[in-house]
């Protein structure tokens, strides 16, 4: 098991490639720090960035002990969003650091989450004189690129710190396992406000899937086929096909091409809850 010094000397070893391939992000929105997550289920978790300055003030300071972005891969929505909307106590410390040490006012993480771990790709700098803010707001498809790109660059040396990861539940104990980080509206809110909005036929309509079905569903919108939301969820075809056919009967569709069309429509209307996808 490693400790956290040795996940430091780790950092250090990949830094230089993480800077080669994180210049991009300086060199054109002057983005200045950047770095990458990996948590999985048992808790092993790597990191890579190119800072080695700001996680050694990280380590030796312990922020990592309160860090709400360390935690079960089931705390975690997917998408982006802003770390200073985190208000604990433990994110505070971090916070007054980035801003009084290093000149971070504007955090903003993209989580992915995958079958068993979740990966965060974390994109820093000085607001006024980067284009981090523009990026988060109306350009977030650069940033899922750029997220790609690095993932792809660095799979080797993401798979070597797999092979010998830190364990967070030892580290961190019962603050590994948390509520989500970054909650969304809560359900009756957003059912109350889409029923006044005109869309009660809609809302109904979903209510009536189990948990089970709308994990389905919402696959079968990505574009999985039965047997691979089977291999996913960990379930045989046979049922997968038994959900599909229930789903297909509540929403009164004719065929599969329905059902996803009616999919795409609740996902836009936030129906899908992603903490239980």
């Amino acid at each position: 098991m490693l400790s956290w010094q040795e996940v430091v000397q780790n950092y250090l070893r990949h830094t230089d490639k993480v800077k080669r391939v994180t210049g991009l992000l300086s060199h054109y929105f002057n983005i200045t720090h950047f770095q990458y997550r990996r948590i999985d289920c048992n808790g092993q978790f790597v990191v890579l960035g190119n800072r080695p300055d700001w996680f050694e003030h990280y380590v030796g300071e312990q922020f990592f002990t309160g860090d709400p972005f360390m935690k079960h891969p089931k705390s975690y929505r997917p998408g982006f969003c802003l770390t200073e909307g985190n208000n604990t106590e433990g994110y505070g410390k971090i916070w007054r650091a980035n801003v009084e040490i290093f000149n971070i006012d504007m955090v903003a993480i993209y989580i992915v989450k995958c079958n068993g771990y979740v990966e965060m790709y974390g994109f820093s700098s000085n607001r006024q004189n980067s284009c981090l803010r523009d990026l988060y707001l109306n350009d977030h498809a650069l940033l899922k690129r750029f997220a790609s790109f690095f993932r792809k660059e660095l799979d080797s040396s993401i798979l070597k710190l797999v092979e010998a990861p830190v364990f967070l539940p030892y580290l961190k104990g019962n603050d590994f396992n948390s509520v989500l980080v970054n909650p969304g509206i809560k359900k009756d809110l957003r059912r109350a406000f889409l029923c006044d909005l005109g869309f009660n036929s809609a809302v109904s309509q979903f209510e009536q899937l189990s948990r089970r079905e709308c994990q389905c569903l919402y696959r079968l919108k990505k574009g999985l086929t039965a047997k691979e939301i089977a291999l996913e969820l960990n379930l045989s075809h046979r049922t997968i096909e038994f959900y599909l056919e229930n789903i297909k009967g509540k929403l009164a569709c004719r065929d599969r091409r329905e059902m996803i069309s009616l999919a795409a429509d609740y996902n836009d209307l936030g129906l899908f809850s992603q903490e239980s996808l």
